[in-house]
């Protein structure tokens, strides 16, 4: 969980205001003050959040970080993810534990606490960082929304 929160953070230092915000008080909340959304620790979702999220976030830019809605509280599957994201998502082995991105900068993962680690398989998307060994899709973004395969961005 400290991965989690060094987010808060990272946030606090890069001078701009932002919210943090539960995922049960997101309903409460006016959406349309912001224009950037990040969703850090939402691996279970229930059909109605995943409803809702997506009813207030079509004009935002969106920032998904590793296994989003992956739990619909019945089930675990890379549909959710995919469904969440709009990127096509399948599960890499978890050996490819770094990440480079174009300018060759190594973020490094530590694969014992991530299991399973996932991949982008979406020609559509933009690519903006691989696995180093295998060389799959790690982070993309297409339209307004990015997603990280990684639990934590620097």
């Amino acid at each position: 969980m400290d991965e989690i929160y060094s987010l808060h953070d990272s946030f606090g230092k890069c001078g701009i205001a932002y919210d943090c915000i539960y995922l049960c008080d997101l309903p409460k909340c006016d959406l349309s003050r912001y224009k950037l959304i990040i969703f850090a620790n939402t691996y279970c979702l229930n059909d109605s959040q995943k409803r809702y999220i997506k009813s207030y976030i079509n004009d935002k830019t969106v920032v998904w970080l590793y296994a989003p809605g992956f739990c619909d509280e019945k089930k675990l599957s890379t549909d959710f993810i995919t469904d969440l994201t709009g990127m096509k998502i399948s599960v890499v082995k978890n050996e490819d534990a770094y990440i480079v991105n174009d300018n060759s900068e190594l973020v490094e993962l530590k694969p014992e606490r991530f299991d399973p680690m996932f991949c982008i398989q979406d020609e559509t998307a933009i690519p903006i960082g691989f696995y180093k060994n295998s060389r799959e899709c790690a982070a993309a973004c297409k339209d307004n929304v990015w997603y990280f395969t990684a639990p934590v961005i620097s």
